[in-house]
């Protein structure tokens, strides 16, 4: 957790530079550095959120909306693969069938018990337009993402860069909240698949080096 910077820090700062700045400036410096530093770590939570839990969330909506679906309008869902399908389908739909307010109608349940925006997949492209930070050395478990992207949602006036994917920043984080040792499992379990494939290709690569020679 980020602790708040006081004054003391600036006066410890000034008393190793004697001569230097104000101690106003460099605190301004100093919480400005606070902020870009929480802005950073909010972007490395969404990009691990998003890794983990984006594909389980719309696998998850999409199963839930069919379930309040007529037999009629399903086919048109069971095409969609993702989030940009979906949005794709209803962008389609949108203002000129009944198939549209069915399918809104169907998505409410599941927006209802994730505490959602409707529509909030209409962000999708702008979640995948934000510049992540690619911090691969902190491993961070979903939940406690969720947690700090939660936090991040409820300061969003702090993150004007977020604007345009809230609903969807908001969609990971309660989704990831409510199924993070699930999603932290499946991706344990990927990692590890990954890393025996890799130990074979070195294993294969080596051999086949060696016969070479």
């Amino acid at each position: 957790m980020l602790h708040t910077i006081g004054s003391g820090a600036a006066v410890h700062y000034l008393a190793q530079n004697p001569g230097g700045r104000k101690e106003a400036e460099v605190l301004a410096d100093l919480e400005q550095a606070q902020e870009d530093l929480r802005k950073r770590k909010a972007l490395d939570h969404l990009d691990n959120l998003r890794g983990k839990a984006i594909e389980p969330l719309f696998w998850d909506f999409r199963s839930s909306v069919q379930l309040n679906l007529s037999a009629q309008h399903k086919p048109l869902v069971e095409r969609c693969h993702n989030f940009f399908d979906l949005n794709n389908l209803l962008t389609s739909l949108r203002g000129c069938s009944a198939a549209y307010e069915e399918l809104l109608k169907a998505s409410e349940p599941f927006c209802e018990e994730y505490d959602l925006v409707t529509e909030f997949w209409v962000q999708c492209a702008d979640l995948e337009d934000l510049k992540y930070v690619r911090n691969r050395e902190v491993h961070c478990s979903v939940a406690d993402s969720a947690n700090f992207i939660s936090s991040v949602c409820d300061d969003f006036e702090a993150f004007p860069e977020l604007d345009q994917a809230w609903a969807m920043i908001e969609a990971l984080a309660n989704y990831g909240g409510k199924h993070a040792s699930a999603l932290d499992a499946a991706a344990e379990a990927q990692r590890l698949a990954a890393a025996k494939v890799t130990a074979k290709f070195k294993q294969r690569r080596q051999q086949k080096n060696q016969h070479m020679l």
